[in-house]
């Protein structure tokens, strides 16, 4: 079984990356539940889905503390569900800070939120990926470049092929190529990462 928690933000494109995961597990044959529990689809709002994966998956949350992998597009993000962690899980972060809206008090630099959460993840994989995404000229392919990282690093145990047959799915025909391109971006660019 795998426990996979989706953090972000509305507009960064979560329940796609969601999608992608979920699609590569379905293909290699894996059972799949995905929640979205909490969050709102508009832009800048705190979004959260929950993937489990596993040959069957009866509950469709993942438990406080009981995270394999969490996924964040933005850091405070994952500070905020730092409860579904323990010792065991990792993370792939995506660099980059975006403030709420409406700020009721200043908010932590982000080297001290990166020292909390290294504090409680046992190995964090931090990834320039919106800069990487704005260098293809969209800034949407963020998603798509994590999904590359996650490859990369196998997050399901899976063969690499099953992942681009998840971007196949997704995307239409006319998005693809880009996404595919963005895709190969994260997966090239772990080969030399370093855990923090």
């Amino acid at each position: 079984m795998k426990n996979i928690l989706l953090v972000g933000v509305g507009g960064q494109g979560i329940l796609t990356l969601s999608r992608l995961i979920g699609e590569a597990a379905i293909n290699a044959g894996l059972d799949v539940l995905i929640s979205e529990v909490h969050g709102m689809a508009q832009r800048g709002g705190s979004v959260v889905v929950h993937v489990k994966v596993g040959d069957k998956v009866y509950s469709p949350l993942i438990t406080v503390g009981d995270a394999d992998w969490i996924i964040a597009l933005e850091i405070m993000e994952c500070c905020r569900y730092i409860h579904y962690a323990s010792n065991k899980t990792k993370a792939i972060l995506n660099d980059r800070l975006i403030p709420p809206p409406v700020l009721d008090k200043p908010i932590p630099e982000k080297e001290e939120m990166l020292n909390k959460l290294r504090n409680i993840i046992q190995r964090i994989y931090v990834i320039p990926a919106h800069e990487i995404a704005l260098k293809l000229g969209l800034p949407i392919l963020t998603n798509t470049v994590i999904f590359g990282v996650s490859a990369k690093l196998n997050i399901l145990d899976i063969k690499e092929r099953y992942y681009v047959e998840a971007l196949r799915k997704v995307f239409p025909e006319k998005y693809f190529e880009i996404n595919f391109k963005a895709y190969k971006e994260g997966l090239n660019f772990t080969s030399t990462l370093i855990p923090t």
